[in-house]
């Protein structure tokens, strides 16, 4: 098994790369101040890493249409997961 390169992306927002290590997929991003990813929806579960900086992550439950508002900051030296 390999890791392999399927993507990249870059738009306004900042730069996106899509990898894949057999059926695990494996994405950097590197977002611009203020940009906005998202207003999609994922049927598996995904786990995030910040290296630096900070995010405001929303999630919202699509049954009660209650959202969940997150600000995740890295801490210098320390990847948050």
């Amino acid at each position: 098994m390999r890791l392999r390169l399927e993507n990249i992306i870059e738009d306004k927002r900042g730069d996106m790369i899509f990898m894949s290590f057999g059926k695990i997929k494996v994405n950097f991003f590197q977002t611009k101040k203020d940009a906005i990813n998202g207003g999609h929806f994922h049927p598996y579960s995904i786990n995030r890493t910040i290296l630096r900086g900070k995010i405001k992550y929303i999630t919202k439950n699509l049954v009660t249409d209650e959202e969940k508002i997150s600000i995740i900051s890295a801490q210098i030296g320390r990847a948050h997961v």
